[in-house]
């Protein structure tokens, strides 16, 4: 917990859309985990997209800053997170942040 602490006292200099990033993670990892861990995987997949489907290899240089930015708080707030965050929430939670 006192992780989660120490790693809030970084973000308070930082911009709003920041924040917010924060948040909206933070909140999406702890959903995504309970879901992990009391559903059924053939559950969550429904909500993952069409089998066999591949992104697409380009984006373009705002959508590729998005996605950077996006990444680059999952990682740090899965690091802090006082669930157990690993490479399957912050998948799903990169899948469903990068869609809206």
């Amino acid at each position: 917990m006192f992780l989660l602490f120490r790693g809030l006292k970084k973000w308070l200099g930082q911009p709003e859309k920041d924040w917010r990033l924060f948040f909206h993670v933070f909140c999406w990892t702890g959903c995504i985990r309970a879901a992990v861990f009391f559903l059924p995987f053939r559950w969550i997949a429904l909500f993952l997209g069409e089998e066999g489907v591949e992104s697409p290899e380009w984006l373009e240089i705002g959508e590729r800053e998005r996605a950077l930015r996006i990444a680059r708080t999952i990682h740090k707030v899965s690091r802090r997170t006082p669930w157990e965050s690993k490479c399957l929430v912050q998948a799903i939670t990169g899948k469903i942040l990068l869609k809206k």
